[in-house]
């Protein structure tokens, strides 16, 4: 199975069928175990953008998160190889939401979510390199 394969298996439910090129806001935030609202400050967008539709895919800020999952995707892959796409998500749901000596005790989201997207992907290619 191909890189690219397992990073789209990974997150295959954060698309539907409705609208399959955009990334679906509240599945996201479920993802995440965040509210709406606070994955909306993240991303500084107004909170009542998800009730009226919570799809997206041209926001900068949402292209940056997702390089961020398919980097812990690729990390966790590569480390095991025959691991279901379905483990690799709860793995990389724990790293990002596990305190980091690296970002003083807080969380990869934690510092995401206060745009501080650069160090958590300085940390993840540090990993890779």
């Amino acid at each position: 199975m191909t890189m690219a394969f397992k990073e789209i298996e990974v997150l295959d439910d954060l698309y539907t069928a409705e609208s399959p090129s955009e990334i679906n806001l509240k599945r996201l935030a479920v993802l995440l175990d965040l509210k709406d609202k606070d994955l909306a400050e993240a991303f500084k967008i107004d909170p009542t953008v998800f009730s009226k539709s919570p799809y997206a895919s041209s926001h900068p800020g949402l292209k940056q998160w997702m390089v961020i999952f398919n980097l812990i995707i690729r990390i966790i892959s590569e480390a095991e190889p025959t691991l279901p796409p379905s483990e690799i998500k709860i793995k990389m749901q724990r790293w990002l939401k596990l305190p980091r000596p690296e970002f003083n005790g807080n969380s990869a989201v934690d510092e995401m979510r206060k745009g501080k997207i650069r160090q958590v992907k300085n940390l993840l290619e540090q990993l890779t390199g």
